[in-house]
């Protein structure tokens, strides 16, 4: 069902509709209430980074990156990232990569989309182990079953650059 809602052409005004069932709710107030928590996120984030890994080119990973909102903010807040976000859902991705077509300040920086899950996240821990400074998972880990989380969260670890990732 999470995938089959996810690959439909308007999911993210009602992504979170699907999984609580709030009527109550509308697109607006969602939609305003994903764009808070976006911009209430991106300070922790930052605050988490120490400056010596904002100095030395971070590496982001989303996994559950959705359209991009976060990376692509994160890119225009701190110049030298590098950003890769993963997500299921075509649409979603097909969605970040035409807003990051958009964004002048961003495009020509290494910034990358890819649809992909947790068998995903696992290949890249296998072929570049220790490549991220953070990695973040918003909206994302509590829908996966059990055995998934125990992969992600050791492809997670995998992945993490040594001393110091987040």
């Amino acid at each position: 069902y999470w995938i089959a809602k996810h690959q439909q052409p308007d999911w993210a005004p009602d992504i979170h509709f699907g999984i609580f069932g709030d009527e109550a709710a509308d697109n607006r107030s969602l939609r305003d209430a994903v764009l808070l928590n976006t911009q209430e996120l991106i300070p922790d984030i930052l605050e988490a980074c120490s400056l010596y890994w904002l100095a030395c080119s971070p590496r982001v990973l989303d996994f559950g990156c959705g359209t991009g909102d976060l990376l692509l903010e994160l890119a225009r807040v701190v110049p030298r990232l590098s950003a890769t976000g993963i997500d299921c859902a075509d649409s979603a991705i097909s969605k970040a990569v035409a807003q990051l077509n958009r964004c002048s300040d961003i495009v020509g920086r290494e910034v990358k989309f890819i649809v992909g899950e947790v068998d995903c996240v696992e290949e890249l821990a296998n072929t570049s182990p220790g490549t991220f400074d953070a990695v973040i998972c918003r909206d994302a880990y509590y829908v996966l079953k059990n055995d998934e989380q125990i992969r992600l969260l050791a492809a997670f670890r995998k992945l993490m650059r040594k001393p110091g990732g987040v």
